[in-house]
């Protein structure tokens, strides 16, 4: 089970997966990152799982990992999901996009898995010249 979603940022792509994902929602969801992979020079990824329990066919979903890792620069993913455990799945990430920070956050935590993709956790600090008070 898939379904895109719309996600606020430029160069921001959203999908929700759950339970077993197939060969039908690998052809949906590839095209959907590889498009914003190749529109940007960097992209910003959120995955929200809902129950995801395994992929079938295995190779298909390998063949995704290793496309998109070469494509472009992927420098974040926010992945939103309530199940346990997780990191099995998390591993899945890290094999596919390696350089990409990561963070996880739960379902009801969307703004924030967003703020985080878009920058919005970025503090610029920068000091005030000598002798001048903030």
């Amino acid at each position: 089970m898939h379904e895109i979603i719309d996600v606020p940022g430029e160069n921001v792509a959203g999908v929700i997966l759950g339970d077993t994902l197939t060969e039908d929602d690998f052809n949906t969801v590839y095209p959907h990152v590889k498009d914003q992979v190749e529109r940007h020079n960097t992209v910003r990824l959120l995955f929200e799982l809902d129950g995801v329990d395994g992929w079938e066919p295995e190779e298909v979903w390998e063949d995704f990992m290793f496309d998109v890792r070469h494509a472009r620069d992927v420098d974040r993913i926010a992945v939103l999901t309530d199940d346990e455990p997780w990191e099995p799945l998390m591993s899945r990430f890290d094999l596919a996009f390696p350089s990409a920070h990561l963070e996880v956050y739960a379902t009801g935590d969307r703004d924030d898995a967003v703020a985080w993709l878009n920058g919005e956790d970025l503090e610029v600090d920068v000091p005030s010249p000598k002798g001048q008070e903030q």
